[in-house]
């Protein structure tokens, strides 16, 4: 039998919500509702302008976000794509007699054309 901490093969689910993302989601909200009321009573945006504003900085920020995304995973996305890759037999020729010179084999190529 399994005896585990918690009993007898019970199946355990995380909470929905961990505490620390409440707080910061409502420090959030908080820091942004006291950004429009500055806004509006201090700047004297109009609630039009607030709404532009608030639109072009959510898509500028959502742009840059998958920009990020895609420079630091593009390697991994490619790896685990694993297309047929295409290597001249000049490349493979030099790879193989590094490789004798070492008195080793080439296997094969990963997904990037390293041997």
């Amino acid at each position: 039998m399994n005896y585990s901490n918690y009993g007898y093969n019970r199946a355990i689910r995380p909470p929905l919500f961990r505490e620390a993302d409440v707080v910061l989601f409502c420090a959030g909200f908080g820091v942004f509702f006291i950004l429009i009321n500055i806004a509006t009573s201090r700047w004297h945006f109009s609630v039009r302008q607030i709404q532009e504003i608030a639109a072009d900085s959510l898509l500028t920020m959502g742009f840059f976000y998958l920009l990020l995304w895609q420079l630091l995973t593009k390697r991994r996305r490619r790896e685990q794509a694993w297309s047929p890759i295409s290597l001249s037999r000049a490349r493979d020729r030099k790879n193989i007699e590094q490789a004798w010179d070492r008195d080793s084999v080439v296997l094969g190529y990963d997904a990037l054309g390293k041997p």
